[in-house]
C-alpha cells in the first residue's frame, strides 16, 4: 500500500510539473504574440505618422528616438539639416513592406522582437515626372534590412516597454 501511495505521489508531482510548464509556455506564447502585434502596429503607425511620436498611441511605451527610427520609409533631405525627412509626396514608392515580427522571451522580464523590411523608391525633390525618373545614384534608394531588433523589458508597473531599437544599415 505504501508503495502504491509513493508511486501515486510521484506521478502526481510529475503531472504538476508538466502542467505548470505547459501553462508557462502558453503564457509566454501569449506574451510573444502580443509584443509581436504591438511592434507591427508601431511600425505601421510610424509609417503613417512619418515617424512623429506625437500622434502615436504608443508614446507611453517607446521613446521618441526609437519610434522615429522605426519609420522605415524615410528619405533624408541633406539640403535641409532641420528637416530630417522629406515629404513622402516627393517620392515614387516602388516597394514598401515589412514582415510580421517574431518575439522570443529572453528572461523573466525581457523579450526580443525581430523583423525585416524592404523599401525601394525614387526621390524627386522637384516633384516632376516621378514615374519617369531614372534610377540614378541620386534619386534611387533601395534597402532590404534583416534583423531590425526591438528589446523589451517588463517594468514594475507590469507593462512591457521598449528599451531599445536597432536597425542594421543596409542601403545599396
Amino acid at each position: 500500500m505504501k508503495k502504491a501511495i509513493m508511486i501515486l505521489l510521484i506521478v502526481a508531482a510529475c503531472m504538476g510539473v508538466f502542467t505548470s510548464s505547459a501553462i508557462r509556455k502558453s503564457e509566454d506564447d501569449s506574451v510573444c504574440d502580443e509584443l509581436s502585434r504591438t511592434v507591427y502596429d508601431i511600425v505601421e503607425e510610424s509609417y503613417i505618422n512619418y515617424g512623429n511620436i506625437k500622434y502615436s498611441k504608443y508614446k507611453d511605451i517607446i521613446s521618441p528616438k526609437d519610434y522615429s527610427n522605426m519609420y522605415y520609409l524615410y528619405v533624408v533631405d541633406y539640403s535641409d539639416p532641420d528637416t530630417p525627412y522629406v515629404d513622402r509626396s516627393k517620392i515614387y514608392i516602388l516597394i514598401s513592406y515589412h514582415t510580421m515580427p517574431t518575439t522570443q522571451i529572453t528572461g523573466a522580464d525581457e523579450a526580443v522582437t525581430t523583423y525585416t523590411f524592404e523599401r525601394r523608391y525614387i526621390y524627386n525633390p522637384e516633384q516632376e515626372n516621378q514615374a519617369e525618373n531614372t534610377y540614378d545614384e541620386y534619386s534611387y534608394s533601395a534597402a532590404i534590412v534583416d534583423g531590425c531588433t526591438v528589446k523589451w523589458r517588463r517594468l514594475r508597473d507590469g507593462k512591457w516597454h521598449i528599451v531599445s531599437y536597432y536597425q542594421p544599415i543596409c542601403d545599396f
